[in-house]
C-alpha cells in the first residue's frame, strides 16, 4: 500500500503533511520521493531494559523531521506509544537543510532538529574523516535521487555519528522501495569513491635534477594511495624556469612528472595548488541534534625550493704559431671558441652571440713565456665575435692611434718595426650585450705570453688541372654492382656504350654520378708533384711548414645540362668547346672543396658512401625523371669562391696571381656525356573475344579461315619518355615479333613466360619507329580453343630501357575464343510428326485428285469424310 501521493516538484506543489507525536509537521518531497512503508522486523526477546530506553528514543522523535531532499524511513519497534497513524515512528535520512548553497546533514540519530539551528554557528571540522564526508557531500550535492541522499545521509552517520543509538536504528529499519542492505551498499560505495577522491597528503620533489634541467614529481595522495580527479596546477617564475611539462590537470592514476630546464640563475619556488573541501560542524544546544557541513572547494599547495642556473662559461684558446711576419704579410691568430663543460651549460645556447677582444703587444725584445713584458706597446685592439664552438683565424685590421701616430704611414700589413707580437684575449660582461651577459658564468683572459715567429713565405701560383669521367664513376660507386667483372686483375663495372649514339647508356632509375679527378701541375719544376706545388694557408708558411694539411682549399662546381637534340649533341660531341652551346638547359649542379689531390665521387645516391656531393636539381627538375635522351657534365675550379686571398692573406698581384689560366672542362666530352634511355610501354588487344566456325553437316568440319587483328599502341611509359633518335637524325626502329598461340584447355594465369604446352599458331613481325598505333593482321585457319597473342622485340636497340616494350603471356585483353557453330537439334518424337504431316498432306493431295477426277459437286465434296490415321 502506498502511503504518500508523489509531487511533481519542489516549486510548484503544496506540501503534504503528517502528523507526528501529535504535532503538525510539514514535509516536502522532490520529483522522485520514495513511497515507503512495510514494517521492520525486530528481534523478539529484548530485555526490559532495552525496551525503555528504545521506547525514549522514540519519543525524542528519532533523527529530525525530513526536509525538502530527505528519504523518509519508518523506525518500528515493539512497546512504542506514539506511533503515527500507520503504526510508524517517522525518521528523517538526508538533507536537513542549506546554509549558502550547501547541504548541512545531522550527526546525531536521535535527537531533534531545531528549526533554524542551521543559519550559523558552524565551526571548522578537522581530520580525514571529516575532509572526506565533506567531498562525498559537495560531489552529490546537485543529485537528488533518493537513493543516492539516503546513502550520503547514512555514510555521514556511520562515519560521524556522534550517538551510540544509530547502530540500533539501522539494524532495525526498513525502508520502502530500497532494503536497508541496499541503502547500506550504496552508502559504503558512494563513502570510498569519495576517499579516493580527497588528498590526504601532498608531497613536490625533484628527481633526475641538476642545476640546469630536472623533473618536478608531484604526490598528492588519499588515504589508501593515489587520488583521482582533484584538480590542481603549477605556480612558478617562469623568467627562472621553462617547465615543458603538463601545468595543470586532474589527477588520475600516473604520477605527475613535470619535466623543466632553467632559464636563468636563481633560487626557483614551485608550488602546487590543488583543489580540496573541509567539514564544518554545528553545536546545537542540549537536547538538538549537531549537524554538519562542507565548505566549498578551497585551494591548498605544497612547494619546493631548488637552485637554478643555465649560464654557460666560453673560452678562447689562442694559437699564435711562431712565424716571422714578411712585409706584405697580415699579423693573425688562430683562436679555438669552446665552452666549459663543468659550467651549468655545457653547451653553447642558441642565439647567443659571444664578443672576444684582443689587445695586441708589441715588444722589441723577445717575449719569454711567464715573464712580463717590460716595453710592450699596444699595436692594436681586435674583436672577434662567435655564436658556437670554432676556430677562427683573426687578422690585424686596424692599428691604434699611438702606433700610427709613432709610425706614420704603418698599416697592417707593413707595421714599420721589426720585433716580436703578443696577443691576449679577455671576455668580459662589458663587451657583451645584456642578454648574454646574464648567460655568463664568469669573465675570462688567456694568461701567459704567447710569442711567434716564422721564416719567409716563398710566393709562387698553383696550377690545378682537372678531368671528369662517368666511366670512373661506376668504379666508385659505394658497392661494385652485380655486373661487374674482373679483367686484368681489377675488379670493374661493365659501362655500356652505343657506339651510333656516341654515350654511355644509363637507366632512369639509375643514380646520377660522375667523378672529378683533381691534381696540380709541377710548378716549381723540381720533377715531382707534391704539396710544395700548391699554395697554403697562412699556417703553411716558412720553412719545413708546408704540409698537406695547411694546403688551401679548392672549390670546384659542376653541372649537369641537357637539352640537346641527336643532331646537335653529334655536332658537340665532334668538336668540344669552352662556349656553352645554345638550346642547352641546365638540369642539376654540384660543389664541394677540397685541399688535395684526388678523385671524387659526386652521385645522387645516398648510398654511395664514397661520395663527396650530391647533386641538386634546377627548380622544376626531377632527378629521377629526366627526359630521355642525352645529357653531359662539365666542372671547373671556381677561383673566386675558393677564397684564395682570405687562406693566404695575401693579395694576388700581376707577378702573383695565384692560378694561372683557366681551370675548366670543355663542353661535349665523350666520357662525360651519357643517354637516358627512353622506357616503351606497349599496349595490345585483340579485335574480337570470339570466332565462330559456321555450322556444318559435316561432323568432321571443324577447321575455320579467319582474318585476326591484334591492335598495338606505343607510348611512353612516363611524361619524359621521348623516342630516340639515331646520328643521322632518324627515329630508332624497333622490331616486334608477335606470336599468336593456341592454349589447350582454360587460360592461364597471366605470367611473363611461355608455358610448354602452347601450341604456335602463326607469327606475325612488325616494325615500329615512334610513338604510334598499328593493327598486326594474320590469316589463318583455326580450330576451337583459346587463343592468345605474345609479342617480342627481336633486338632491343641499348637506345631503350631494358624492360620497354614489355609484354606478358594470355593478357585477357590478347586473348580470344573459337567456337563452331551447331546445327539445329531435334528430338525422335518431333521426326515423327514431321513425317505424319506429310503423310496427311500427301493423302490429302490424292483426295483431291480423285475428287476432281470424278467431277463431284462442291456439296459432294463437303460432305465427304476426314482421313484419319490409323
Amino acid at each position: 500500500m502506498k502511503w504518500f501521493t508523489r509531487l511533481k516538484g519542489l516549486t510548484d506543489c503544496p506540501a503534504s503533511t503528517m502528523k507526528r507525536a501529535g504535532r503538525q509537521q510539514s514535509h516536502v518531497y522532490g520529483p522522485t520521493r520514495l513511497n515507503l512503508g512495510s514494517a521492520a522486523r525486530h528481534a523478539s526477546g529484548l530485555v526490559r531494559a532495552r525496551f525503555v530506553i528504545i521506547s525514549v528514543v522514540a519519543l525524542l522523535m528519532l533523527c529530525c523531521v525530513p526536509r525538502a531532499d530527505a528519504l523518509t524511513y519508518w523506525y518500528n519497534l515493539p512497546g512504542l506509544s506514539m506511533k503515527n497513524s500507520q503504526g510508524r515512528v517517522l525518521v528523517g535520512l538526508g538533507i536537513m537543510g542549506y546554509k549558502d548553497g550547501l547541504p548541512f546533514y545531522c550527526v546525531e540519530a536521535g535527537i531533534d532538529f531545531l528549526a533554524g539551528s542551521g543559519d550559523d554557528g558552524w565551526k571548522p571540522a578537522t581530520g580525514e574523516k571529516y575532509r572526506i564526508a565533506a567531498e562525498l557531500v559537495t560531489e552529490h550535492k546537485d543529485n537528488h535521487d533518493d537513493l543516492i541522499q539516503a546513502a550520503v545521509a547514512w555514510a555521514i552517520h556511520d562515519h560521524l555519528e556522534e550517538n551510540s543509538l544509530w547502530s540500533s536504528i539501522k539494524k532495525e529499519t526498513m525502508m520502502g522501495g530500497y532494503t536497508t542492505q541496499q541503502v547500506a551498499d550504496t552508502a559504503r560505495r558512494l563513502w570510498d569513491e569519495a576517499a579516493k577522491h580527497t588528498v590526504s597528503s601532498a608531497a613536490v620533489r625533484l628527481v633526475d635534477s641538476n642545476v640546469l634541467h630536472g623533473t618536478i614529481v608531484v604526490e598528492l595522495r588519499s588515504a589508501d594511495g593515489t587520488v583521482e580527479g582533484v584538480n590542481w596546477h603549477l605556480e612558478y617564475d617562469d623568467s627562472l624556469i621553462d617547465v615543458q611539462g603538463p601545468i595543470r590537470g586532474k589527477t588520475g592514476k600516473e604520477t605527475i612528472r613535470i619535466p623543466w630546464t632553467a632559464r636563468s640563475a636563481g633560487k626557483a619556488d614551485v608550488k602546487v595548488v590543488y583543489d580540496v573541501v573541509e567539514g564544518r560542524r554545528k553545536e546545537n544546544i542540549a537536547g538538538k541534534q549537531n549537524l554538519f557541513m562542507p565548505t566549498g572547494y578551497q585551494h591548498k599547495s605544497q612547494g619546493i625550493q631548488f637552485d637554478v642556473d643555465n649560464r654557460f662559461q666560453p673560452l678562447i684558446t689562442s694559437d699564435a704559431a711562431d712565424h716571422r711576419i714578411e712585409p706584405g704579410q697580415m699579423p693573425h691568430d688562430r683562436i679555438t671558441w669552446s665552452v666549459d663543460p663543468c659550467a651549468p651549460l655545457p653547451s653553447w645556447p642558441d642565439n647567443a652571440p659571444v664578443r672576444a677582444q684582443a689587445q695586441v703587444w708589441f715588444s722589441n725584445t723577445e717575449p719569454q713565456e711567464g715573464k712580463k713584458l717590460e716595453d710592450a706597446r699596444l699595436l692594436a685592439q681586435v674583436e672577434s665575435i662567435s655564436d658556437r664552438a670554432q676556430t677562427q683565424t683573426v687578422e690585424l685590421s686596424k692599428l691604434s692611434s699611438q702606433w700610427l701616430a709613432d709610425h706614420p704611414g704603418a698599416t697592417p700589413r707593413n707595421i714599420g718595426d721589426s720585433g716580436w707580437l703578443v696577443w691576449q684575449w679577455s671576455i668580459t660582461r662589458k663587451q657583451q650585450i645584456p642578454e648574454v651577459a646574464g648567460q655568463l658564468r664568469d669573465e675570462y683572459w688567456t694568461d701567459g705570453i704567447q710569442p711567434g715567429e716564422t721564416v719567409d713565405a716563398r710566393l709562387r701560383a698553383m696550377k690545378p688541372v682537372i678531368h671528369s669521367s662517368v666511366r670512373q664513376a661506376q668504379q666508385l660507386a659505394s658497392d661494385v654492382e652485380e655486373n661487374s667483372v674482373e679483367e686484368n686483375g681489377v675488379e670493374e663495372n661493365r659501362v655500356e656504350e652505343d657506339p651510333v649514339l656516341d654515350a654511355i647508356m644509363r637507366d632512369r632509375e639509375e643514380p646520377i654520378r660522375d667523378t672529378v679527378s683533381l691534381d696540380v701541375e709541377d710548378i716549381n719544376g723540381d720533377g715531382v708533384v707534391d704539396t710544395h706545388d700548391w699554395l697554403h694557408t697562412r699556417t703553411g708558411w716558412g720553412e719545413n711548414a708546408e704540409t698537406e694539411e695547411n694546403q688551401i682549399s679548392l672549390v670546384v662546381k659542376g653541372e649537369l645540362l641537357g637539352g640537346l637534340a641527336t643532331d646537335q649533341m653529334a655536332s658537340l660531341l665532334e668538336n668540344p668547346s669552352a662556349k656553352l652551346p645554345e638550346g642547352v638547359t641546365r638540369l642539376a649542379t654540384t660543389e664541394f672543396s677540397t685541399n688535395h689531390a684526388g678523385t671524387f665521387l659526386i652521385s645522387s645516391s645516398d648510398e654511395d658512401e664514397k661520395r663527396v656531393a650530391s647533386w641538386h636539381p634546377e627548380p622544376g627538375v626531377v632527378l629521377d625523371e629526366l627526359e630521355s635522351g642525352y645529357q653531359f657534365f662539365r666542372f671547373w675550379v671556381d677561383t673566386q669562391a675558393s677564397g684564395i686571398a682570405q687562406q693566404t692573406g695575401l693579395e694576388p698581384t700581376a707577378v702573383y696571381p695565384f692560378i694561372q689560366g683557366d681551370v675548366a672542362e670543355d663542353y661535349g666530352a665523350a666520357d662525360e656525356t651519357v643517354y637516358t634511355r627512353s622506357n616503351v610501354a606497349l599496349l595490345t588487344k585483340a579485335d574480337r573475344d570470339t570466332l565462330v566456325i559456321p555450322a556444318s553437316e559435316n561432323a568432321e568440319q571443324q577447321v575455320g579461315t579467319f582474318t585476326v587483328t591484334d591492335r598495338l599502341e606505343l607510348k611512353g611509359a612516363g611524361e619524359a619518355d621521348t623516342w630516340p633518335i639515331d646520328a643521322s637524325g632518324k627515329p630508332v626502329a624497333v622490331s616486334l615479333q608477335g606470336t599468336l598461340y593456341k592454349v589447350d584447355g582454360e587460360l592461364p594465369s597471366v605470367s611473363d613466360e611461355v608455358p610448354d604446352s602452347a601450341q604456335i599458331v602463326s607469327v606475325r613481325d612488325v616494325t615500329v619507329s615512334g610513338f604510334s598505333s598499328k593493327d598486326a593482321e594474320l590469316e589463318v585457319s583455326l580450330v576451337p580453343g583459346n587463343y592468345t597473342w605474345m609479342w617480342k622485340v627481336k633486338e632491343l636497340p641499348s637506345a631503350f630501357a631494358e624492360n620497354s616494350f614489355a609484354h606478358q603471356f594470355a593478357q585477357p585483353a590478347e586473348s580470344f575464343q573459337v567456337t563452331r557453330e551447331k546445327l539445329p537439334q531435334t528430338g525422335t518424337t518431333s521426326w515423327s510428326l514431321l513425317v505424319l504431316v506429310a503423310a496427311a498432306v500427301s493423302l490429302m493431295l490424292v483426295a483431291a485428285l480423285l475428287l476432281l477426277i470424278s467431277r463431284h459437286s462442291c456439296y459432294s465434296m463437303r460432305r465427304a469424310q476426314p482421313l484419319h490415321r490409323k
